[in-house]
């Protein structure tokens, strides 16, 4: 379960992302972990997430993985 939570904060970070930024409104656990792999940057207060290409390429594999391909942002 824990996978699944992951991949589908991964998959809602990426959707809700204005360019290379979302907001910060998931699971801290989550994006501690992202930030570990260097898939994710924080603001210093943990409002904003900055994303970049690698971060794309794995939302991009895991929509793929679970069938969940978007026109818009792939």
């Amino acid at each position: 379960m824990d996978q699944l939570i992951e991949d589908l904060t991964v998959v809602l970070i990426h959707l809700t992302a204005n360019g290379h930024q979302s907001w910060r409104g998931y699971d801290t656990d989550v994006l501690r972990k992202l930030k570990k792999e260097n898939l994710i940057d924080l603001s210093n207060s943990w409002q904003t997430i900055y994303i970049g290409e690698d971060f794309k390429n794995k939302a991009i594999e895991i929509m793929s993985k679970y069938h969940l391909a978007s026109e818009e942002k792939v």
